[in-house]
């Protein structure tokens, strides 16, 4: 019982020290933009979704999306209220990835449960390609991405 006790402080102690453990500054993060800043509506849950293989974002219904969606690794940006804009950077990332901006609508006004609605809508960008250093920007009025690649860096592609 002893033993038992040990071995699950140490782990313990060891799991809040690693989750401590400083971010490297020197390490390659990226950046992610969601520009809401031209009326694109209120913003519920944004996402930053890992997308390799994913075809035919467009053409999905809601229910093949969000199930589609909630299958793949996702890091939460956070909310963006109409004319805001936010920018989140991490190098909590594969790099170079593939990836899409996922927006989970706010729920109160959009769901319908007599159409057996019964989550928010979620909408997804286009599918874009994620490298260390670059900054993309997803335009929501415009349902556009657009990138600087190596922002602050010189040089890159996205």
């Amino acid at each position: 019982m002893l033993r038992h006790l040990v071995v699950v402080a140490s782990v313990t102690a060891l799991a809040a020290a690693c989750a401590s453990a400083p971010a490297d500054p020197n390490a390659p993060q990226a950046c992610v933009v969601v520009d809401n800043s031209s009326g694109g509506g209120a913003l519920g849950r944004v996402y930053l979704v890992e997308a390799s293989g994913i075809s035919g974002v467009r053409t999905m219904s809601q229910r093949d999306l969000r199930t589609e969606l909630q299958r793949r690794r996702r890091i939460r940006i956070g909310q963006v209220g109409t004319g805001r804009s936010q920018r989140f950077c991490t190098q909590n990332l594969t790099l170079p990835g593939t990836y899409l901006v996922s927006i989970e609508e706010p729920s109160a006004d959009r769901m319908d449960p007599a159409a057996r609605q019964t989550q928010p809508p979620v909408r997804a960008s286009e599918t874009f390609r994620l490298e260390a250093w670059d900054e993309v920007t997803y335009h929501v009025s415009q349902d556009r991405i657009t990138c600087q690649p190596e922002a602050g860096r010189g040089g890159g592609d996205c």
